[in-house]
C-alpha cells in the first residue's frame, strides 16, 4: 500500500497502559525499525514484556492483577526523524494551566522518552495566538537516527548544531497547536509523542493523558 519498502516500531498497547491516575510508560518493551520478516518476533518480545520483573513488581504496588491488563501490540511506519519530542499540554514543572511545554531533540525521540537524554524546552501560551513565553536550549551532543542498513546508530551531533533549538519558532506553535486540539478532543489534557522529518511533516505517534498526580500537579 506504501508502495515502498517500510520498516515498524513495534510497541505495546495494553489495556490501562496509560491513564491520568498511572502509566505503563516505558515498562513494556519497543522494538524499533523491524522488518516485515520480524514482525511476529518482535510481538512476542512486547507480550513477554508484559511479565518482565520490573513490571511485574510495579503491578504489585498498584494492586493490579495479571489478567487484569491484556496486552495488545501495534506496528507503526518508522518516520526517518529530524527533530522528535513530547508536548505537555499543562506545564508539569510548575503546574500552571496557562502553558504548554513542547520538548524536543535531533533524531529519534526514544533517548527523551526514556530520559537518556536532555530535551530542548519551549514554554508556549495556551492563548492564540501561542506565543513562546520562554526556551531552553539544551547542547545535543549525540542523536539517534535510522541508517540506510535498516539498523538505529547513536552518531555525534555536528558542533555548530549543538547549540541549536532544533526546532523553529514556527514548528514550536504549529506543534502546540495541534496538540491543544488533541486536548480539546479527548476534553483532558495530554502528553503527545511527535516526530518532524526531513521535509519539515509533522507526525503524532502517540498521545495518552497526562498523569498531572504522576507529575504533582494540583488539578485545582
Amino acid at each position: 500500500k506504501r508502495g515502498k519498502k517500510v520498516s515498524f516500531a513495534i510497541r505495546s498497547s495494553a489495556w490501562g497502559e496509560d491513564s491520568e491516575l498511572q502509566s505503563f510508560a516505558g515498562q513494556f518493551k519497543t522494538l524499533l525499525n523491524q522488518q516485515l520478516a520480524q514482525v511476529q518476533s518482535a510481538y512476542k518480545k512486547v507480550i513477554s514484556s508484559r511479565f518482565s520483573e520490573a513490571c511485574l513488581a510495579y503491578q504489585g504496588e498498584t494492586d493490579i492483577k495479571k489478567d487484569a491488563v491484556p496486552m495488545a501490540v501495534i506496528c507503526q511506519e518508522m518516520i526517518p526523524a529530524r527533530a522528535s519530542g513530547i508536548i505537555y499540554t499543562i506545564d508539569p514543572s510548575d503546574g500552571g494551566w496557562q502553558k504548554v511545554l513542547v520538548t524536543a531533540l535531533y533524531g529519534l525521540g526514544e533517548p527523551g522518552v526514556s530520559g537518556r537524554a536532555e530535551m530542548v524546552q519551549f514554554t508556549v501560551s495556551r492563548i492564540h495566538p501561542f506565543d513562546i513565553a520562554d526556551r531552553k536550549i539544551a547542547q545535543k551532543r549525540r542523536r539517534l537516527v535510522m541508517m540506510p542498513n535498516q539498523e538505529i546508530h547513536e552518531q555525534p551531533v555536528p558542533e555548530h548544531e549543538q547549540p541549536l533549538p532544533c526546532l523553529s519558532d514556527k514548528e514550536v506553535l504549529a506543534l502546540a497547536e495541534q496538540a491543544l486540539s488533541l486536548e480539546r478532543f479527548q476534553r483532558r489534557p495530554q502528553d503527545v509523542e511527535w516526530a518532524i522529518d526531513e521535509g519539515g511533516r509533522q507526525y503524532i505517534l502517540q498521545t495518552r493523558p497526562l498523569s498531572l498526580q504522576k507529575h504533582g500537579v494540583n488539578r485545582d
